[in-house]
């Protein structure tokens, strides 16, 4: 019921009176301003840096589980061969036969192609990090390439050092793909 009295609160716009007051106020939004896009350039650098390092570490972690799997493949292979021995007892078998199919599988198990996509990926990762425009969204995307390929390697490697370097790398991914957020 109170609002039926119009006048009983009055308000007043605020408001500049003069023009040098303006000036002021104009001024003061303007040096804002240059600070806030100052902070943001050097926040940006910062982040900029982080990514770079954070990229450039996963490159070891390739490097291990390259070195994991070779090795393991090749032992692999060689287990292969002597169960299928025991298996045969003597029996006669083709051995090009035998071998081409050790060799169809461990083919399944090799990670050689995943490995050089997702250098791919974060060569260009680096690349985009380097161009001015904003391109926060395609550095997400190349993420999630980089998570697949990533999660095919650990897919074929049947050996539980590399599902531990696979579980390190995705990660640090996460860790990227949340700074990346960051980015406009």
């Amino acid at each position: 019921h109170i609002l039926m009295f119009k006048d009983l609160i009055k308000g007043s716009e605020p408001g500049i009176d003069n023009e040098e007051e303006w000036q002021v106020a104009v001024k003061a939004i303007e040096s804002a301003l240059e600070q806030l896009s100052v902070a943001r350039k050097v926040e940006g650098n910062s982040l900029k840096a982080d990514l770079v390092r954070r990229i450039s570490s996963l490159d070891g972690s390739l490097e291990r589980i390259e070195k994991i799997s070779l090795q393991r493949s090749e032992e692999g292979k060689e287990k292969l061969r002597q169960k299928v021995k025991e298996v045969l007892n003597g029996h006669q078998v083709d051995p090009a036969r035998i071998e081409l199919e050790i060799v169809l599988l461990a083919d399944k198990l090799d990670i050689t192609e995943e490995v050089v996509r997702f250098r791919t990926h974060t060569n260009y990762f680096l690349k985009l990090l380097e161009e001015e425009e904003s391109n926060g969204r395609r550095l997400n995307f190349l993420l999630q390439e980089m998570n697949r390929e990533v999660n095919t390697m650990g897919s074929k490697a049947y050996d539980a050092d590399v599902s531990h370097i696979v579980v390190e790398i995705k990660e640090e991914l996460e860790k990227i793909r949340e700074q990346v957020q960051n980015l406009e």
